[in-house]
């Protein structure tokens, strides 16, 4: 089910019409589309540290279930909503659902592998299927996305709202199929407190922002993030 679940969340139908999106229907400019990918990167950042608690208090799998269910949901709100306001507030939710993604589905393949006694080399396979799993869902999703927009189904602007919905309840979709894979857990992240975790999590975040050349890479990620998605677009 590991690769139902990196199928699902791939299924990303909006991603030939994303400029069109942008432009035709939210109305906005190149620069505000810039400013909405470099708000998502820097809230992706700060959630980082603080989502990783979740993982390893409460386990990969519910991290993974609670972020698709979050990722998935503010796909859809994407897809509802032309309110720029709910737009920004919606960019966080966004970033905080895929921060408790981003590293457990990994997390989960090679802990799982290492409990069931596989080799480096058998997880690293594992986990390159789950990979051509993700792929083969953006080659079908991609394309099919593009073609509902401009088949004269539903009006065109309408039609870009509905491959965002479309692609949230599939990543909504994904979280169900995560329920399903077994997680193997060490005693010591069982045991640990949510306060400990919690503790451990504030404590990497301070620790980022009190070193000068940590506090500049983060920086210059967030910057060079929100400029690919940009660029991405065009």
């Amino acid at each position: 089910m590991i690769y139902a679940f990196s199928f699902l969340k791939s299924l990303q139908f909006f991603g030939a019409v994303t400029v069109p999106f942008y432009l035709q229907r939210m109305g906005f400019t190149y620069t505000q589309m810039f400013l909405m990918e470099l708000l998502f990167s820097v809230a992706l950042f700060l959630f980082e540290v603080p989502t990783g608690v979740v993982a390893d208090k409460f386990g990969r799998k519910t991290s993974l279930f609670l972020g698709s269910v979050l990722f998935g949901a503010s796909f859809v709100i994407i897809g509802i909503t032309r309110s720029l306001t709910l737009f920004i507030l919606n960019q966080i939710l966004s970033s905080f659902g895929m921060s408790l993604i981003s590293g457990a589905d990994r997390a989960l393949i090679y802990e799982n592998a290492k409990y069931k006694g596989k080799t480096d080399t058998e997880a690293a396979a594992i986990a390159g299927r789950y990979d051509a799993f993700a792929t083969a869902a953006m080659l079908i999703a991609f394309p099919a996305g593009s073609w509902f927009v401009s088949c004269g189904i539903q009006p065109y602007t309408t039609a870009l709202g509905t491959v965002f919905i479309a692609t949230g309840i599939c990543i909504m979709l994904s979280g169900i199929a995560i329920l399903f894979v077994k997680e193997a857990r060490q005693k010591s992240e069982q045991n640990q407190t949510v306060t400990s975790a919690f503790k451990h999590g504030v404590e990497g975040v301070k620790y980022v922002f009190s070193n000068k050349k940590l506090r500049q890479y983060s920086l210059n990620y967030a910057i060079v993030s929100g400029l690919d998605g940009v660029t991405s677009f065009v």
